[in-house]
């Protein structure tokens, strides 16, 4: 069974805001929006939904099925090319590696899912005020 509580910012990432980066669960402080106390937390329990990346339709068949696999795949060729990046190296497939790993960043967010959404809702009324006889006319 999967995972069930799901980082929409990779453990990679936060990890890099903790002075002891290299342990299991590496401490972090956190100040929280609208109060003016940090807080000690851990890279675990930040930024974590869950059952986030949960679907209800069925991905059988398809690669990368299980997203958890394609976001932690996703996540390794990102590594390695800010890997890269320190040593000022950086090919052309880690800049592609980066900018796909930066897209799926902006969209895997809470907001980002949010304007998404938005966005294909609008989608779908733009096409549905089109109407199926446009079809010809719009290609």
């Amino acid at each position: 069974m999967p995972a069930r509580r799901h980082h929409y910012v990779p453990r990679m990432l936060l990890r890099q805001f903790s002075a002891l980066p290299d342990l299991e669960n590496p401490p972090i402080w956190k100040l929280p929006a609208g109060r003016g106390t940090p807080r000690r937390s851990s890279v675990d329990n930040e930024t974590v939904i869950r059952d986030y990346y949960k679907t209800s339709v069925p991905l059988d068949g398809l690669p990368f099925a299980d997203i958890e696999a394609f976001l932690a795949h996703l996540e390794g060729l990102a590594a390695t090319a800010i890997r890269q990046l320190d040593f000022g190296d950086l090919d052309e497939t880690g800049r592609l590696h980066l900018t796909l790993f930066l897209l799926v960043m902006h969209r895997r967010t809470p907001l980002g899912r949010t304007h998404t959404r938005f966005f294909w809702s609008q989608m779908g009324k733009l096409m549905a005020e089109m109407g199926t006889a446009a079809v010809e006319r719009v290609r």
